[in-house]
């Protein structure tokens, strides 16, 4: 099997290749991935930054652990003010982290065509 890089008006980052039977092929690799290891790669945004992952191969989905930095709201079980705080402290409010658990999947829908990663549950 022969390789080469191959460009012209329609294809930007395309292949050409010669198959077993000798026939010439074309196809064109997406852009949004880097193929600079031994699998590509692709950067998806979560919006928030990535603890842990797992990877379920029977139903080819990737469980996040995830966390965000939020404003800390000084209040007691009743949603009232701690007594003793002092509200005028705005230079460096105080700050807290929220988890969440993201069940993500590189397929949209029922077809099995891989077109991009989206969100499938969060808890």
């Amino acid at each position: 099997m022969s390789i080469s890089a191959f460009s012209d008006s329609k294809i930007k980052n395309g292949l050409i290749f010669l198959d077993n039977q000798q026939n010439a092929r074309i196809c064109e690799l997406p852009l949004d991935f880097n193929y600079e290891f031994n699998l590509p790669m692709k950067h998806v945004d979560i919006g928030e930054s990535i603890k842990s992952i797992a990877y379920h191969e029977t139903s080819d989905t990737v469980v996040l652990s995830t966390f965000k930095q939020i404003p800390y709201d000084c209040l007691d079980e009743e949603g009232k003010p701690i007594a003793g705080i002092i509200k005028d402290i705005k230079d460096t409010p105080a700050m807290s982290f929220k988890g969440s658990i993201k069940l993500v999947s590189p397929y949209n829908g029922p077809s099995s065509k891989l077109l991009n990663w989206e969100i499938m549950k969060l808890v």
